[in-house]
């Protein structure tokens, strides 16, 4: 056996950063991502759960001849879900990145709204949790290239910064810790997540360009 599939039986676990979480939407990607830049202590996983983009409040009824109907059962399920994890982290805050008000209707119906904080722009955020935070010098990334930023900025202790004019930055960051996450980088939230595991498990991380489904299926 390797000595990198050594390392991974060996892995410990990392533990989940209690003092904030983050739930955001696909709007909120570049926010998440940049707050996650700020959560950085080793074998600390900063979690961020993902909601649907909704167009329709939570009524408390799930009427199936509703307009609202689909909106219900998805934002239902996705709220129970997330808030059944947050019962075993029990964080204090809970930060919500791109979620509108709508949205917020769902996560308003389960969980307790003064730990809810709903963060505008990173300026609100660092202006809000000053104390938890450290600043640290830039990393800077192009908006296509957020998983690839955070993964740098994460790394090497830096925060993340998107700017257009930002340069490529490189795909993989190997430096031969305990093992290795190949992650199919789709720019989303499922990457802010795996690498925030990553960097607190210590693992090398190469990111490959997403596999069409037609021809992974074939």
């Amino acid at each position: 056996m390797g000595s990198s599939q050594t390392a991974l039986i060996n892995l410990e676990t990392p533990s989940v950063e209690d003092r904030c979480v983050c739930i955001a939407t696909d709007a909120g990607l570049p926010l998440a991502a940049t707050i996650s830049s700020y959560f950085n202590n080793p074998g600390r996983y900063f979690a961020v759960f993902e909601f649907p983009t909704l167009a329709f409040p939570y009524t408390g009824a799930s009427d199936e001849k509703s307009d609202g109907y689909f909106a219900h059962i998805l934002g239902d399920k996705a709220a129970g879900e997330i808030n059944n994890a947050l019962a075993r982290i029990q964080p204090k805050h809970i930060l919500l990145a791109g979620v509108t008000e709508i949205e917020q209707t769902y996560l308003c119906a389960r969980m307790p709204k003064e730990r809810l904080d709903v963060i505008s722009d990173i300026n609100y955020f660092l202006s809000k949790f000053k104390s938890l935070v450290d600043e640290s010098d830039v990393v800077t990334c192009k908006p296509a290239q957020i998983s690839e930023g955070l993964l740098a900025a994460k790394f090497s202790n830096r925060r993340l910064r998107i700017d257009d004019s930002a340069p490529d930055l490189p795909r993989e960051d190997r430096k031969d810790r305990a093992g290795l996450l190949v992650l199919e980088a789709e720019q989303d939230l499922h990457d802010i997540a795996a690498i925030n595991f990553a960097v607190a498990a210590n693992l090398d991380v190469a990111l490959i360009p997403p596999a069409a489904r037609e021809t992974a299926l074939s």
